[in-house]
């Protein structure tokens, strides 16, 4: 037997050392992980969140119920009632107003303004010179989106798509798409503004349905990616979306 290892293996203070080169161990991998742990959870908690916060039409027009009920539209408009503290307030908005539209290049022809009734047309005809044989009337209505950075860190190159998934004219069409990317720090908020052409005989359908498609970079994490659905009911102005 050797007396050497033994006296050295029988000393107390090298089993002491031995442990507290363990412990040490342990608690460095203790302490690794609990940090590791507290990243991921401070990440999960303040990675960026861009979420659809409203979406909604911008109205034209404010009018009274008198008004509304007398004036020679010369097409059916949708007007819709504002409501105030759960009451009818005996006024209407109106989410449409008419424009000139040359058929031949498919736009809304430059510098000509838009009007509330049919009657106004061949005035605004009249004041551009145009033909009226080459002139279309068309609804307009101005769509926003507003999206807001629910995270704690900042969300960068936000980019934004719109797609109408039927006009009604059983046709999708993109509405919207970024030119450029954006960034949103945390709690701030973009909003983006679309147009929507009709023809002054044609209105959208129930539902009309809508997919955003939205991608960005959060920390630690790139290309996130979310598609989120929306439907509009035309006859109650009601929005249901996903966030």
């Amino acid at each position: 037997m050797n007396n050497v290892t033994d006296t050295f293996w029988a000393d107390p203070k090298i089993w002491i050392a031995i442990l507290a080169v363990v412990i040490s161990i342990i608690d460095f991998i203790f302490l690794s992980w609990f940090r590791w742990d507290q990243n991921r959870r401070w990440d999960a908690l303040n990675i960026a969140r861009v979420e659809l916060s409203e979406v909604y039409f911008i109205a034209w027009e404010e009018i009274d119920r008198q008004t509304a009920l007398t004036r020679q539209w010369g097409y059916s408009p949708s007007l819709f009632s504002i409501v105030k503290d759960h009451v009818h307030t005996d006024k209407f908005r109106t989410y449409e107003e008419l424009v000139l539209w040359d058929p031949n290049h498919n736009i809304k022809i430059p510098h000509s303004n838009g009007f509330h009734t049919l009657n106004d047309a061949p005035l605004e005809i009249h004041r551009l010179g145009l033909n009226p044989q080459n002139v279309l009337v068309f609804k307009h209505m101005q769509m926003q989106i507003d999206l807001k950075n629910a995270g704690g860190t900042l969300a960068q190159n936000v980019h934004i798509s719109v797609d109408l998934l039927d006009d009604g004219s059983g046709s999708s069409k993109n509405i919207f798409k970024s030119t450029s990317k954006v960034d949103l720090f945390g709690g701030s908020s973009v909003n983006v503004n679309m147009d929507i052409w009709l023809p002054i005989a044609s209105s959208l359908p129930r539902p009309t349905r809508f997919h955003l498609d939205l991608s960005f970079t959060s920390i630690h994490v790139e290309n996130i990616l979310r598609i989120i659905p929306i439907e509009y009911d035309p006859e109650r102005n009601y929005w249901v979306y996903g966030k």
